[in-house]
């Protein structure tokens, strides 16, 4: 919130055990400058001054202006796993699953 109370953006994070991850954030663009810096130094302050929470992900991104701008934070782009879901196996032109 800005100094007259107006909601100028908000950040999502999701916490377990032993990691915070920023789900998501919005912010307004007429709003002040430096509004999404604040939210995710905010988060990262926060939920790493928790008990137990000792790891903070940022989420990554494909886009490489959001990648450059959590690198300002620290953030390491780190790769991870991914599932492909099929209807029906038999669809897949390449004959890979049947």
């Amino acid at each position: 919130m800005d100094a007259e109370g107006v909601l100028r953006g908000q950040a999502f994070v999701l916490r377990d055990r032993h990691t915070a991850v920023l789900m998501h954030q919005w912010f307004d663009r007429a709003g002040p400058r430096g509004t999404p810096t604040l939210l995710v130094d905010r988060a990262v302050m926060q939920t790493l001054g928790s008990p137990g929470v000792n790891s903070f992900d940022f989420e990554g991104s494909v886009v490489p202006g959001i990648d450059r701008f959590m690198a300002g934070f620290g953030a390491q782009a780190v790769g991870y796993g991914q599932f492909r879901w099929q209807q029906d196996w038999r669809e897949d032109p390449a004959g890979r699953f049947g």
